[in-house]
């Protein structure tokens, strides 16, 4: 067997001696272009779990929900940079998500159907199991919703946090003008939220275009955290981006 392989590595360097250099360099390629193919595949897969091991594996260090606005997914990916600039995080190793997919029917008329806040009967109850499913699995860190949303869940039991529980007196008194009172399902009075007037997130902005019916149908809506967040420590911040960055842009 060796000796058949001297022979051919004879004769194809006779072969290759009376080539000039393109040609011989033309033969390789085509001699070898499997070898090469699988020499390129093998490295552009090595060269792809170095980058998912080293450099693209990010860990989602804050999610935001968005109940019953718009959905807008460029909006959304919008505040996302919006808020991984503001939280100065490393983008190759930290991600925020923003997800305005909750468009959730939780309003009976007067005959007990289900209907959307523009009173249309609706059967279609995919994302309300997608709320509550990630409220289960805290996988939600903020959200902002309509108040009526808010009173719902409340008589569902405690979702929320009394925010007296996760802020200080200090931190609060800031935001004072803007303090969201309900009852729980035991009847107890707490502290679950801070309406977001004069933001982004106002009715009277995000749904001027459905009519004045409709930004009424919406109500004040109520930015909210959830008693299950992983994230507390990032709340603060949080709060300040909603009312320093996403104010409501002047007409």
């Amino acid at each position: 067997m060796t000796e058949g392989i001297r022979q051919k590595m004879a004769a194809e360097k006779e072969k290759m001696s009376s080539m000039n250099r393109q040609e011989k360099i033309a033969y390789i390629i085509d001699y070898y272009k499997v070898h090469i193919l699988i020499g390129i595949a093998l490295i552009a897969l090595i060269i792809g779990v170095i980058w998912q091991v080293f450099f693209n594996n990010q860990e989602v260090v804050y999610h935001f929900a968005i109940i019953n606005e718009e959905m807008n997914t460029e909006s959304d990916r919008q505040m996302m940079d919006s808020l991984t600039e503001y939280f100065d995080l490393n983008p190759r190793r930290e991600e925020v998500t923003v997800d305005s997919m909750y468009n959730i029917p939780y309003m009976q008329n007067e005959e007990g159907v289900t209907v959307n806040l523009d009173g249309s009967p609706s059967s279609d109850h995919s994302t309300y199991e997608k709320f509550f499913l990630n409220m289960s699995v805290n996988a939600i860190d903020a959200a902002v919703m309509p108040e009526s949303f808010m009173t719902y869940c409340n008589g569902l039991g405690r979702y929320y946090s009394d925010l007296r529980d996760i802020f200080s007196e200090d931190f609060l008194s800031r935001y004072e003008d803007r303090f969201c009172y309900s009852t729980d399902d035991t009847g107890e009075e707490y502290l679950c939220g801070l309406y977001t007037d004069g933001t982004v997130f106002d009715a009277s902005y995000f749904a001027r275009s459905a009519g004045e019916e409709m930004v009424e149908a919406y109500g004040r809506q109520v930015l909210a955290f959830p008693a299950g967040s992983q994230h507390t420590d990032r709340h603060e911040a949080f709060v300040q981006w909603i009312f320093e960055v996403m104010t409501m842009p002047e007409e």
